[in-house]
């Protein structure tokens, strides 16, 4: 028992340090590593199991009394030290303090005993010039020798925020030059022969890219950290952070987790449209792996079924569903429980908004869903997607299904008080349920009314997609004008709101890592550049203004976007479309789909730029089926057959583009054609989504049946 008692006190201590290293990537697995290779040299030099063991514990939490004495210094957010047993130490030299740490948290656990005194000597150097105790030579502990060259070794082997990492050799001759001095030549052979045998395995580039792994790692954490808390904007910047790590190490598995990681915050959140444009980045890199591809399908129905339910639920499509029963069987067939959890989870939810909470064909997929819960350790999935599976769990509570597991879950999930929040939510429609639980936080699209007048020769024209552009008259100029990049994309920032834009919201969009001072003095300079720009080029240094008594800055002059004539003849068109006037509709549209040249702010990397690109993508789409459909209603089949296949270029798997395509073929009599495209559409949705839309057969067979 006793044994028992003290493994577990080891592992806490040793889950308390990860927690410590993880508040700085530089430091990931340090610890770790550092008991590897001291165990290596050890063994090397033939130390006895005993010693060998008492050296790896040692190694295994070495960094634990730095990490706390900085965290007894902080004055916010430290860890409650004193609970430990532990006072501050200010009035205390270093490594006593050091000591007295490591007594008041290892001293009482069986099996550090020996691990201690070791620790207490590591920092002693061998020739005694930078001893602390006293202690040189043979008297210094031989654990404590190995340990000291060994900690030297991989803190150099490890890149930090002001140097890279050295190469191995490079940090072998420094210990070289120390050896006899710092460090004991004897143990300073042994590693260097220990790395000998591993074949440079400790090169730079190797421990470079183990290191940035380990950071990415760390990012994505963050990322379900932030998502857990809604802290959204936190979570996308951290899931992109560990993105940006993925691709720079070709780590296919870390890269698909943080995209996946930034489509389940847009979901949250309602922002569908950005939510698709993450999925498809995740389905274009999942074909190499079975369970990642799995994983995209999965997303996939849960993003589809949303799409297709309605303000209050109701039914438009069924794609979703069926993507996600395809999978739930290919789950069941391979008995992947993790997969199978979380889709019953999504395919019960989805039911529950759909058809409500006493529904049949919800509570026997509830019910299945539970049993899995029950007899598996996927609490994880439990938590992972919490808005999906807090409804569930009420539901079962109501429905006294595994009831007494459910508001144990709920609890963990931090909702003890399930009774008050089932009656908060049962007088709602169940699809609005989330909106209570998540809140309204949402990335949003550009503000700024469209307006349907057209510009005239005296209006400034300004068009966000595409490379930049500015147009009035016959003045034209573009990005390049602009002293900087920043520069440029601050203008059309504030050319986007109409509203304007708060300079505090600037700052954190251009400078988010600067000091607040700096950060400001940037933006007036910044500002100061557009506004000459506009003056060489228009003659109006005024035509951005900033406001001093609110901070808000926008644009003092007549202008339009390219986004905002696009929205008018867009609506236009469905208005004229509803009306029955197929020509004057269509020229609208056509002159809708022509406005938007390109993707909404070209280039830029900024996080506001990502909703509304994400939402003109989408308006764009749905301009190009509307146009589709009137030429089908003019029975233009070659025009349709074009913006068909504009559409599939920007989304391959538009159920409603493969149909416009099957009817422009037909009306144009080019059947076999059409045949034969139905089986590459066939092939392409098995292969991206495991399944062929029903939507799709039925559109294939009624033009095959009643040709147009």
């Amino acid at each position: 028992m006793e044994n028992s008692l003290s493994e577990r006190y080891q592992q806490l201590v040793s889950t308390l340090l990860t927690l410590l290293e993880a508040r700085n990537p530089y430091n990931l697995d340090h610890c770790r590593l550092v008991a590897t290779y001291c165990d290596k040299v050890s063994r090397r030099l033939g130390l006895e199991p005993a010693r060998r063991q008492a050296l790896t514990k040692a190694a295994e939490v070495h960094t634990l009394g730095v990490h706390l004495q900085m965290e007894e210094k902080k004055t916010q957010q430290s860890l409650p030290i004193t609970q430990l047993g532990l006072r501050s130490g200010r009035e205390t030299p270093i490594h006593e303090r050091e000591s007295e740490i490591f007594k008041a948290v290892l001293g009482d656990v069986p099996g550090f005993e020996l691990s201690i005194p070791l620790l207490q000597q590591r920092h002693e150097f061998y020739d005694g010039s930078g001893s602390l105790l006293g202690l040189s030579g043979e008297n210094i502990l031989l654990e404590a020798r190995i340990l000291a060259a060994v900690d030297a070794f991989v803190d150099l082997a490890t890149p930090k925020a002001h140097r890279p990492p050295e190469s191995t050799r490079e940090v072998l001759t420094r210990l070289r030059q120390l050896s006899g001095r710092q460090f004991d030549p004897v143990v300073v052979d042994a590693l260097l022969a220990v790395l000998q045998d591993e074949e440079g395995q400790w090169g730079a580039l190797a421990r470079a890219q183990q290191f940035e792994n380990s950071r990415g790692h760390h990012y994505l954490g963050l990322g379900h950290f932030y998502g857990q808390i809604q802290e959204t904007a936190w979570a996308l910047r951290s899931y992109a952070s560990a993105e940006r790590v993925a691709v720079s190490t070709d780590n296919l598995d870390l890269e698909l987790e943080a995209v996946a990681g930034q489509f389940l915050v847009y979901v949250n959140q309602g922002s569908l449209e950005q939510a698709r444009q993450s999925l498809q980045r995740y389905r274009k890199r999942s074909h190499l792996s079975n369970r990642a591809q799995t994983m995209a399908h999965l997303y996939w129905g849960l993003l589809q079924w949303l799409e297709e339910l309605g303000p209050e639920g109701g039914r438009v499509g069924e794609t979703g569903r069926q993507i996600l029963e395809a999978v739930i069987a290919r789950c069941r067939e391979q008995k992947e429980v993790v997969v199978l959890t979380s889709a019953l989870a999504f395919q019960s939810t989805m039911l529950l908004f759909q058809k409500g909470p006493a529904d049949a064909e919800h509570l026997e997929c509830l019910q299945q869903f539970l049993d899995l819960v029950s007899r598996h350790d996927v609490f994880d999935v439990v938590e992972r997607y919490r808005p999906q599976t807090v409804p569930l769990l009420l539901n079962g509570v109501v429905k006294n299904y595994h009831a007494s597991l459910c508001r144990n879950l709920l609890t963990r999930l931090g909702e003890p008080c399930q009774d008050a929040l089932y009656e908060r939510l049962h007088q709602l429609p169940p699809v609005q349920w989330m909106k209570v639980l998540l809140g309204s936080d949402r990335c949003e699209p550009a503000d700024g009314a469209a307006t349907t007048a057209l510009p005239s020769e005296q209006t400034m024209v300004v068009f966000l997609t595409g490379p930049l552009r500015v147009e009035m008259g016959d003045e034209v100029f573009g990005a390049d004008e602009f002293s900087t990049q920043k520069a440029a994309r601050l203008f059309a920032l504030v050319a986007s709101r109409r509203g304007g834009v708060n300079d505090e919201v600037l700052l954190d969009a251009f400078w988010p890592d600067v000091p607040a001072e700096r950060g400001r003095n940037s933006l007036r300079n910044c500002l100061h550049n557009v506004r000459q720009t506009l003056k060489k080029h228009l003659g109006d240094k005024g035509a951005v203004e900033r406001c001093r008594k609110t901070g808000n800055i926008r644009m003092h002059c007549a202008y339009q976007t390219d986004c905002e004539l696009f929205q008018s003849n867009l609506r236009q068109a469905q208005e004229l479309s509803k009306q029955r006037q197929w020509e004057p509709a269509l020229e609208s549209a056509r002159r809708a789909t022509l406005q938007l040249r390109g993707e909404y702010m070209q280039g830029a990397e900024d996080e506001f730029v990502e909703a509304p690109r994400a939402h003109f993508m989408d308006q764009r789409l749905r301009a190009l089926l509307l146009q589709g459909r009137l030429e089908l209603e003019l029975r233009d089949g070659e025009a349709c057959e074009m913006t068909a296949a504009q559409v599939l270029q920007l989304d391959d798997l538009s159920e409603e583009a493969h149909g416009l395509r099957f009817q422009a073929l037909a009306l144009q009599q080019r059947y076999a054609e059409m045949t034969k495209f139905y089986a590459r559409s066939q092939d392409h949705f098995r292969r991206e989504l495991g399944i062929v839309p029903r939507s799709i057969i039925a559109a294939y067979e009624a033009c095959a049946r009643d040709p147009i």
